[in-house]
Parts: structure tokens; sequence; C-alpha cells
């Protein structure tokens, strides 16, 4: 896969100008939607970050005691999809194995089986810990939090803290449980998006991408190549 970066232009000071240059490269074809974020520095200056696809190295894994429901649930609710499901072939109501994925994340899932050989790994669901103690977050964009926030709702899924905005970080978010307790957190705050440390409000403190934008769209083929 190619793998090109681009840069800012020195002249391009106005966010209709980024738009501009944002949509010149997908109708190339050299980058593809929600790959880019436009930022704006404390300076008032433009920049950019570029997400190269990759495949995320840490992946929540869940246990549900009726697995079926939860995917069923979490399709309807929280808007995945079935990536895989491997059901035991003998009883259907058993999930050995799942995959969920929603958007470019992906969870895994299974039934909570009270098998001897899993007693090592002390895996409780929340309703037998009577807790949870971790929160799964997913990352959405803020065009689209409102209607997941409706979707959770109609979904049956009880609502923690309706949407919001983020106290002394940016963005929106909401919080919910599963039918099985498990607690959501879907927010508009992207932790990549901000280098380094965080001024004021989490502004992005880091030097805005320079230079290079210009040549790389007259020839492309001058980019790094993999």
């Amino acid at each position: 896969m190619s793998k090109r970066q681009f840069e800012l232009a020195p002249e391009s000071q106005g966010i209709l100008e980024v738009e501009s240059i944002f949509s010149e490269l997908q109708n190339r074809g050299l980058v593809e939607t929600r790959q880019v974020r436009f930022i704006q520095y404390d300076s008032g200056e433009f920049g950019y970050l570029i997400y190269m696809p990759s495949k995320p190295q840490l992946i929540p894994c869940l246990r549900y005691d009726n697995a079926p429901a939860a995917i069923d649930f979490l399709c309807k609710a929280f808007g995945f999809r079935k990536h895989v499901v491997y059901a035991d072939p003998n009883d259907p109501t058993i999930v050995h194995h799942a995959q969920l994925v929603l958007g470019e994340a992906m969870i895994m899932l299974g039934s909570a089986r009270r098998d001897p050989k899993m007693e090592k790994y002390h895996l409780r669901t929340a309703k037998e810990a009577g807790g949870v103690t971790v929160c799964i977050c997913a990352v959405l964009d803020d065009s689209t939090i409102e209607a997941h926030f409706a979707q959770a709702q109609a979904g049956g899924a009880e609502i923690v803290t309706e949407l919001h905005a983020n106290e002394g970080y940016p963005g929106r978010s909401y919080n919910a449980r599963d039918l099985e307790g498990n607690n959501w957190d879907f927010g508009t705050y992207d932790p990549w998006a901000v280098e380094g440390q965080a001024n004021g409000y989490g502004a992005p403190i880091a030097p805005a991408l320079r230079s290079s934008l210009s040549a790389s769209l007259v020839n492309p083929s001058t980019s790094n190549k993999t």
C-alpha cells in the first residue's frame, strides 16, 4: 500500500482552502474519508494529521451470559456489525468466539461458560462481579454522535449520562450500559489527534506540518511508497 504524507502549503491559511485541498486529495484518490483530521493551532495556523490504515493492537474482549442476545443488542443499539460469529454447532446459544466491528474498531466476545478450565482466567460477567472495572470507549464523528445517541436510546441501552460537552477537555460524549451491565462511553474526543502535551482545552501545540503539499499534488509519484 502506498503511504503518502501531505503537508499544508504556507499560503493555506483559511479553513475553506484547507477543505478545498482535502477535496482535491480525495478526488485524486490519494486519501480516503476519515484519514485526515484538520486542526488549528494556537498561532492561528492550520495543520492536519493523516491516519494511515492499521490494524488495532489492543482489542477488548467481553463475556456474556447470553452472547447471542448481546450480539443482537450491540448491533441494534450501538451500531456494531457482525464480523464473524463461531456458535457451537450443537447448541447455538453458546458462542465460542465472535468479532463485532464499529467503524475501524473491533471487539471480541463469547459466552460465559462455567468451565473449570476457564477458572484460571478469573473471568466474570458484570452481573457476577457486581460491577465493572473497565469502560469501553469508542470515538465517533461529531456529525454522527447525536444519531448514535438516539439509536442507543431506541435500542434499549441504559443511559448513564446524557449526551453532553466534556468537562475540561474537547468533544462531546454520553455513557451507557448494555443489556448485561457493561459500561460504554461514546464520544467525539479523539486522543490520537492531540500530539504531546495539551494547551488550554487540548489544542495541539506540536508544530504545524508544512510545505510539500503543492509539489505532491503536481507530482504524487515523488511520495514515499512502502
